[in-house]
């Protein structure tokens, strides 16, 4: 078994893919995958700054985006991730959102991984395994424009 740690990041988020995405209806999926973008953006915030989980999340965009032009209408700001864009654009296949979100969040994990001697991994695996229907499905919708009041609450 390989110990890259690209590897061993590819098995633990197909494994969550697998375990959490069976039976999700593909328009549901960006929605779900909004829901893991924004937990390992929150459980990285709190040992990166903003600033710097903006740039790891840029990043893993610009590397998936050549392979998964879906990924062009992902936003990033202050307050992470937005897929608005992706939710009111045209309809994806669950394979096209899969193999797409799977790819970034790989590259996500692999650069926090990287920038913090993987001290960050397995909290961010963590995050991710809590991220089920069950929880996106009892958890209120918050829209961008919400996270962006309460950043600014916060702030005030």
């Amino acid at each position: 078994m390989s110990t890259d740690p690209k590897s061993l990041h590819s098995l633990q988020v197909d494994a969550w893919i697998q375990r959490t995405t069976k039976g999700v209806p593909p328009e549901r999926l960006s929605v779900f995958f909004g829901y893991a973008m924004h937990a390992l953006w929150r459980r990285s915030s709190v040992t990166l700054n903003d600033v710097t989980l903006m740039v790891i999340f840029d990043r893993a965009l610009i590397i998936c985006q050549e392979e998964h032009p879906l990924l062009d209408l992902v936003k990033l700001d202050a307050v992470g991730v937005n897929l608005d864009e992706l939710k009111q654009g045209r309809q994806y296949s669950a394979t096209q959102l899969h193999q797409a979100f799977r790819c970034l969040i790989i590259e996500i994990i692999t650069i926090v991984g990287s920038l913090t001697a993987e001290i960050l991994t397995a909290p961010l695996y963590n995050e991710l395994s809590l991220v089920t229907t069950d929880s996106v499905s009892s958890t209120p919708k918050v829209t961008h424009e919400k996270k962006i009041a309460v950043k600014s609450e916060r702030k005030s």
